[in-house]
């Protein structure tokens, strides 16, 4: 909840690293505090961790990546109005 905004956050970050991400405010031990390069918020009032997840990845891989395509899939997975198909891919 408190930090660096996370749209202010974002182009400081290395990428050509691996990202370790750890979501939870109060829950997360104050070392971990010490040891992180970037402590950074989304937004200043409570929220829920997975939406501040979701928004920080939306930001971080921008507006195509719930259009991005993985070549190694083994299912792909197609919203609908009243839930989800799921599609085996076969590697025949």
């Amino acid at each position: 909840m408190y930090g660096e905004p996370f749209r202010k956050a974002i182009p400081k970050i290395r990428r050509e690293k691996p990202l370790l991400i750890i979501v939870g405010g109060a829950k997360v031990p104050g070392d971990v505090y010490k040891l992180c390069q970037h402590n950074i918020a989304v937004g200043n009032q409570p929220h829920s961790e997975v939406a501040a997840l979701a928004l920080f990845m939306d930001a971080w891989f921008g507006e195509s990546a719930s259009e991005r395509k993985f070549n190694d899939a083994r299912l792909v997975i197609e919203g609908t109005n009243k839930g989800k198909v799921v599609h085996e891919i076969n590697e025949d």
